[in-house]
């Protein structure tokens, strides 16, 4: 059941692709969706798109990925990312991308609301939550000290 490793980081890598095409690619279009995220902070964006344009950033990037013949797994986790009761095709992918904006979202990093992680989420993947957190504790960790490593290059 374990997700091919490549693509799953690249489902991760990509996940906000979509939000990087409406900036530009419909500039104008952008700016509306921002200023109406701005003053509906409790909003999922994808409401907001939903509601101005007819689609959202998932829908785009995953159109993409289709567009541009890569993997289904991929396409199928960018459309799905803010799904977490997806249990369709692939659901590992979107599955596991759900989880990581949340967990992150839930340390304060990224933008949009705090949204509780569904405990059939958890069990889909096979995880505990307690685990899960871990994770992510040592991937914060790790980036911490990357920036240090990084920092000492940089002052030579």
């Amino acid at each position: 059941q374990r997700p091919e490793a490549g693509l799953t980081y690249l489902a991760g890598l990509l996940h906000n692709f979509g939000y990087l095409l409406l900036a530009h690619v419909f500039p104008p279009h952008f700016s509306l969706i921002c200023r109406h995220l701005e003053v509906n902070p409790h909003l999922c964006h994808s409401y907001v798109e939903q509601h101005l344009l007819g689609i959202s950033r998932e829908q785009i990037g995953s159109w993409l990925m289709r567009y541009w013949d890569m993997p289904e797994e991929l396409a199928t986790a960018l459309r799905f990312q803010h799904d977490p009761g997806y249990d369709g095709d692939y659901a590992e992918y979107p599955n596991l991308v759900c989880l990581a904006v949340r967990l992150l979202r839930s340390r304060g990093i990224g933008s949009g609301p705090d949204e509780d992680i569904p405990d059939a989420l958890l069990e889909r993947l096979g995880l505990t939550r307690d685990k899960a957190n871990d994770v992510v504790s040592k991937v914060l960790e790790a980036e911490v000290l990357l920036r240090e490593l990084a920092s000492q290059f940089t002052q030579a």
